[in-house]
Parts: C-alpha cells; sequence; structure tokens
C-alpha cells in the first residue's frame, strides 16, 4: 500500500463526508427544537456577517458525524464503492 496519495484522499473523503453528515443531524436537530420558522430565521441571520443579537447559535458535538462518516466510508471500501 502506498502511503502518499491514497491517504491525502482517505482524508478528503473524511472530512467532506463527516462536514456533510453533521450539517444535516445540525440542521435537523436546529429544526426539532425551534421549530421550520425559527431556523429558517436563524440560518438566515448567521449567514450575515453583521451580527445579530437575536439569531440564537447552536452548538453540537462533531465527532458522532466523524465516526458516522468513518463507518459509511468503510461500508463503501467493503463493497468496492466509489465515493469522491
Amino acid at each position: 500500500m502506498r502511503w502518499g496519495l491514497v491517504n491525502a484522499k482517505i482524508v478528503l473523503q473524511l472530512a467532506v463526508s463527516s462536514i456533510v453528515i453533521g450539517a444535516l443531524v445540525g440542521l435537523l436537530v436546529l429544526v426539532q427544537k425551534s421549530g421550520l420558522m425559527r431556523s429558517i430565521e436563524d440560518v438566515r441571520a448567521h449567514a450575515h456577517f453583521s451580527p445579530n443579537p437575536s439569531a440564537k447559535s447552536h452548538r453540537m458535538p462533531f465527532a458522532p458525524a466523524f465516526l458516522c462518516a468513518f463507518f459509511i466510508l468503510k461500508i463503501f471500501e467493503m463493497y468496492r464503492w466509489e465515493f469522491l
């Protein structure tokens, strides 16, 4: 096994998939906690670079998204499916 490009590709796949999974789960949790309309307002307020004191921030751990992405990539590897 070569240690050059193969590992860089795996790291990139893990980073992209964990960010996507974390974003999707984060949006679902945000909608569940605040409701759809309030979530849309919060995301819109955070998208602008001007500070909005009424926008509520939510934090969540990133490790579960990272672990799920790792397992998904291992399943892809087991079945020899391509990702990225």
